[in-house]
């Protein structure tokens, strides 16, 4: 069975490799390039969609390996229906109006027709793919993280994030951050055993990201106690120093330098902060202050990286967040509309604001 598996997803990966090649050439179903599908019906699409989740669905957990592969087979299926990158408004010649009211295109309804394929197997679906996110071996749990994150990303009615709430499973995600603490550190030597826990922590990073893009799924974060569980995590305060950044760099490339890894823990962190400063609206503004206490715990090694003279990309997009993140902390009334801010609290948390700033 294993080898089947491993042949569904090379013919997966092929057809999809297929298909964006007829893209860039502008073969499409609308004659102007607009999709790649055009030589196949839809209803053969739905067929493989189908034959892969009915996969999924008969393997046990004891088939990680193979479990791995069909993952690994869907998200290239549903790589298909991912409408390329458009450009901006000004360049494609089209108003905001056009676009709007434009009808639905191929790539749109094969989202639409992918995911009401989904949502007719329910909840066994879900729960499968949800536990392998959260227990699965290495490999099959990075993939069932990114099935969920590309499943969310279509979810219109958030049937998948109410499940992945509802059941606890994103509560087991939140709680392993604090737990992947030293393994993350284990990372930062000069000489990092395996690279797996950066991996795998990029994978839960992306999907919190993507849950936190929600009002809903920002709250139900912070209910959690996402904030809480990285404010605990030593990692952050273990900056590489940047003289050994330079030292240290694998002459291949391959493995990145310390501060590059450093780097690849934090960046996530702050992209996840910042989405859900930006979800929380004015009714749920417990993000402020949390992100604040995030912000405190750690003050002597943000300092010195708003204070760092480097020019590097990395150095730049660290910076770019911080003050970004610092800016929506000290919104006027941020702090104040929430209930847990009392008025000494209050008073601290704005001289740790100016003391940043």
């Amino acid at each position: 069975m294993p080898m089947v598996a491993g042949a569904v997803f090379t013919l997966t990966a092929q057809l999809s490799q297929s298909i964006l090649s007829e893209q860039q050439q502008g073969v499409g179903l609308d004659g102007d390039g607009s999709s790649g599908f055009a030589s196949i019906a839809n209803s053969a699409l739905h067929l493989i969609l189908r034959k892969l989740l009915d996969f999924i669905l008969c393997t046990g957990g004891g088939f990680q390996r193979l479990r791995a592969h069909l993952y690994g087979s869907l998200l290239y299926y549903l790589q298909i229906a991912q409408k390329p990158e458009e450009p901006d408004t000004l360049q494609s010649g089209k108003s905001m109006w056009e676009r709007l009211t434009a009808p639905e295109d191929s790539f749109s309804k094969l989202q639409r027709e992918n995911l009401s394929i989904i949502e007719s197997y329910g909840t066994a679906l879900m729960e499968v793919v949800c536990r392998d996110a959260c227990d699965g071996h290495e490999i099959g749990r990075m993939l069932a993280l990114a099935v969920l994150d590309r499943i969310l990303s279509i979810d219109r009615q958030s049937q998948w994030l109410v499940y992945l709430c509802n059941s606890g499973y994103l509560r087991v995600l939140v709680e392993s951050l604090r737990q992947d603490d030293g393994a993350l550190q284990g990372l930062l030597t000069p000489q990092p055993p395996l690279l797996k826990p950066l991996y795998i922590y990029e994978s839960k990073m992306a999907l919190l990201t993507r849950v936190a893009k929600t009002s809903e799924g920002a709250v139900e974060l912070l209910r959690c106690g996402l904030v809480a569980q990285l404010m605990e995590c030593q990692v952050f305060d273990m900056v590489p120093d940047s003289d050994s950044h330079r030292v240290m760099r694998d002459p291949s490339g391959f493995i990145p330098s310390p501060l590059d890894r450093y780097r690849q823990i934090l960046l996530p962190a702050l992209r996840l902060f910042q989405v859900i400063l930006t979800s929380t609206t004015m009714h749920h503004q417990q993000g402020a202050p949390q992100v604040l206490q995030w912000l405190i715990v750690h003050a002597d090694t943000i300092q010195s990286l708003l204070r760092c003279q480097e020019l590097s990309m990395g150095a730049l997009q660290e910076l770019s967040l911080l003050t970004g993140i610092i800016s929506k902390t000290a919104l006027p009334g941020a702090l104040e509309l929430s209930g847990e801010v009392h008025s000494t609290v209050l008073m601290e948390f704005q001289s740790h604001i100016n003391r940043f700033q």
